[in-house]
């Protein structure tokens, strides 16, 4: 026996075997009601929790803390997390930057 091949193309579930074509619009008001994650959701948060993941990093690199050892050397276990958090904060910036000034130039052509 064949399996149901179900198929979503263009916004519609197709099952092949039954011929049998459902409409299923994506930006209807019912769905994104419904909790669904948008793409312009997800472009909005996107900047401020990459800066956020940067100040966590920065907050683990300085729990984690120094020591000083007999020699004189430093100790710092985490500090690769200073130069993550780097990344994480310029990278959330120009994203923030970036889709905030996109956001405004299409309100202001609209």
């Amino acid at each position: 026996m064949i399996e149901n091949n179900i198929y979503m193309l263009y916004n519609e579930v197709v099952d092949v075997n039954e011929a049998i074509i459902i409409k299923y619009d994506i930006s209807s008001e019912e769905n994104l009601s419904k909790g669904m994650i948008t793409m312009k959701k997800i472009k909005l948060w996107m900047g401020p929790i990459l800066i956020f993941i940067g100040i966590v990093c920065l907050g683990i690199s300085a729990m984690v803390g120094s020591t000083i050892d007999a020699n004189g050397f430093v100790s710092e276990p985490a500090f690769f997390l200073i130069p993550v958090s780097y990344v994480f904060f310029s990278v959330g910036i120009i994203a923030t930057i970036f889709f905030s000034a996109k956001a405004f130039i299409k309100k202001q052509s609209h």
